[in-house]
């Protein structure tokens, strides 16, 4: 099942020569290259990391094999090391082979001009289908970023600016009660004072005299009523 698949997988990749020929104009393309593994993904049914991770896994065994089999004189060759499955699966890409890289005894990053690029085209996960829930996550996934909204910030200010105005309009009224609150109490002071006044001025009249002006009060009171 994962020779079916790979085989699969390298055919498909075959088909996009910006992937792995570095003189190919879309191979400094990160846009272009993400979407060439995405319609590969899509055509195997797994998500296109996991598509770009096999391909880098099936890639270094090749390299491998190669300088093995590369490194052997001419005359041990009879050992069938020529007939490595990886290296018939992948004869097409021998040219593509990066020669410094392969010159090395099985480096770790043996095409590097595709890697360092290709590892700057992150994206966010796509769930994979039921059919491939099984396939291996890529460890290049990153979750997106969290980010505050701008639109969640405007909103803040604009609830902060309606608090503020609320207080101030708060502020106002109760000053204003305050004022009316302190002119009802001077006025009853006012009209206090008048009381306490006449009657301590009417207590000091005689009698007679007090009753005609308490009755020239009331006369004067009825004008007003």
């Amino acid at each position: 099942m994962a020779e079916l698949f790979e085989d699969r997988l390298c055919e498909l990749v075959r088909n996009y020569c910006h992937i792995f020929d570095v003189s190919s104009p879309g191979h400094r393309d990160k846009h272009l290259i993400q979407n060439s593994w995405e319609e590969i993904g899509k055509e195997l049914n797994v998500p296109w990391t996991v598509a770009r991770e096999k391909w880098r896994q099936v890639r270094d065994r090749f390299v491998r094999a190669h300088n093995k089999s590369a490194s052997k004189r001419s005359g041990d060759a009879a050992d069938g090391s020529q007939d490595h499955p990886i290296l018939r699966r992948l004869g097409w890409l021998k040219p593509f082979i990066n020669h410094r890289a392969m010159a090395t005894n099985y480096p770790k990053n043996d095409m590097p001009s595709e890697d360092d690029r290709e590892a700057s085209v992150h994206t966010v996960y796509h769930p994979p289908s039921p059919a491939s829930s099984s396939g291996t996550q890529s460890s290049d996934v990153t979750s997106p970023s969290s980010a505050p909204s701008p639109t969640g910030t405007a909103h803040e200010k604009k609830k902060r600016k309606r608090s503020e105005e609320l207080t101030t309009v708060d502020a106002a009224l109760l000053q204003r009660l305050e004022d009316i609150r302190s002119e009802t109490q001077e006025n009853k002071n006012m009209f206090t004072t008048f009381t306490t006044y006449l009657n301590s001025f009417l207590l000091q009249l005689p009698e007679h005299d007090a009753k005609r002006l308490v009755k020239e009060i009331q006369q004067l009171m009825l004008c007003y009523g």
